[in-house]
């Protein structure tokens, strides 16, 4: 049994395009933490905050060019709130459907999925759970597929950009400011290289035309320093080394090497001005579980229209070069562009099991969730029929077929011979049915077997 809250900071970050507004983000940011103490709804908190950090700023102008027509320019702070709890309302219907059709490919039995729209919660109960992991997954993903190109070391500009933050990084570890620099050019570092130390970059390597290769992982770091290099490359001397449009995101590890378990590719996205993607999931029209040329597990799309387009311009522009395939800021693949892709069709390859890649193609034919819900809560709920009610259930259907069988016999000699075996193919068929249909058995279904009992017997004495 888990609770899932609905997330509408992501909703309404891409309703204002993605904005870089400091006033913006910070209120937002704001209202998400005075949400998990407060009864009063995102929207709400998150107008007032606003207001209170920006009091001649207006909200309509960084949502109006997204709104399809429906606010102006000039509209007041209340049209802005009604528009996205209007916005927020079909964000949690959309996201409630498309986990119950998560669930329903999922194949299990009787769910149960309650939404609670005021709260923004939706409670979901799951029977005869065995990977509570892959379920855990499943329900939480947001489905946000996008293709990116990639900053690869051919660009000097970014090998330039990778050294000059090193030299930010060591000199903020070790206290060194232009000031000090210049009293003292002698002082020690005790944190030599923090960054090349943190991340072992990818070398480019020469193929056989003798041409040089650059792989589209720019390195791999071990899992367990994570938590340090993302502290690296959040600090703002850093930042400002790289390319305003870059964004650093981990990859999954292919190799099937159990030495490369603890260890994560890194990859240096390219994305738009806004921080999104050229080419997003939206225009996946259909996807399915299948398999690459060599044999391995992938999942097959095909685009729309639209998607099909900005697909054959992009594969265009980047021959020779990797194209990141991505999903949910996870890098899955980054293939390189051997030459304009026309059709459509797109391939996401790694290192899946038919199970996994199964899920992944019904949670992208299901839609991406721009509202995505996040588990709050989580329980173990024991069933509703114990363990002894059930054996007692069965013991009662034993004894009744038992006894039936005996009495039959003795009764009715041979006929009972026929009833008997008569009884028995139809508990053989009644029983096969249900397996195959995947009911579950119950208290009552097994009341119902004993009474079939009695009926089939009857049946067959008429007979």
């Amino acid at each position: 049994s888990v609770t899932m809250e609905v997330g509408l900071d992501g909703l309404i970050k891409s309703l204002a395009n993605y904005t870089k507004d400091a006033s913006f983000n910070t209120a937002l940011n704001n209202a998400v933490q005075k949400k998990a103490n407060s009864r009063a709804d995102l929207i709400s908190l998150f107008r007032d905050e606003y207001a209170t950090i920006n009091p001649t700023g207006k909200l309509a102008p960084l949502f109006a060019t997204r709104s399809n027509g429906k606010l102006k320019i000039d509209a007041s702070d209340d049209a802005v709130a009604s528009y996205l709890k209007e916005q927020s309302t079909i964000a949690f219907n959309n996201t409630y459907k498309i986990l119950r059709t998560r669930i329903d490919g999922f194949g299990l039995a009787s769910p149960n999925i309650n939404p609670d729209p005021a709260k923004g919660i939706i409670t979901i109960e799951l029977a005869g759970v065995t990977d509570k992991e892959r379920v855990r997954s499943y329900l939480q993903s947001t489905a946000n597929l996008q293709f990116f190109e990639v900053y690869t070391f051919e660009n000097k500009d970014f090998q330039t950009a990778i050294l000059a933050a090193d030299k930010a990084i060591e000199a903020s570890l070790n206290g060194i400011t232009d000031t000090t620099a210049k009293a003292d050019t002698t002082k020690a570092l005790a944190n030599k290289n923090p960054l090349l130390r943190t991340v072992q970059f990818t070398q480019p390597y020469q193929g056989k035309n003798g041409q040089y290769t650059f792989p589209a992982e720019i390195g791999y770091t071990l899992k367990k320093d994570t938590a340090t290099l993302n502290a690296y490359l959040a600090m703002p001397e850093v930042r400002s080394k790289f390319p305003a449009n870059l964004v650093f995101m981990y990859g999954k590890v292919e190799s099937e090497d159990p030495k490369s378990k603890d260890v994560l590719p890194l990859y240096a996205i390219k994305t738009l001005d806004n921080g999104t993607a050229e080419l997003e999931g939206d225009h996946v029209a259909n996807a399915a579980q299948d398999f690459d040329e060599r044999g391995k597990v992938a999942i097959k799309m095909n685009m729309d229209k639209l998607g099909t387009s900005i697909w054959g311009k992009m594969t265009a522009r980047n021959i020779g070069k990797p194209i990141a395939i991505v999903l949910d800021n996870i890098v899955y693949s980054a293939p390189n562009v051997n030459g304009a892709i026309e059709g459509g069709s797109s391939e996401i390859s790694g290192s899946f099991t038919i199970e996994a890649a199964q899920d992944l193609a019904n949670i992208l034919k299901s839609g991406k969730t721009n509202a995505p819900a996040k588990i709050v809560a989580e329980q173990i709920v024991g069933p509703t029929l114990g363990k002894a009610a059930v054996n007692g259930g069965m013991m009662a259907f034993g004894i009744a077929f038992l006894v039936i069988f005996g009495l039959m016999l003795v009764y009715y000699n041979s006929g009972g011979w026929v009833a008997n075996f008569s009884l028995i193919l139809n508990l053989l068929f009644t029983i096969g049915v249900l397996s195959a249909m995947g009911f579950t058995l119950t208290a009552a279904g097994i009341a119902g077997l004993v009474l079939t009992i009695g009926m089939a017997v009857d049946t067959n004495v008429i007979i």
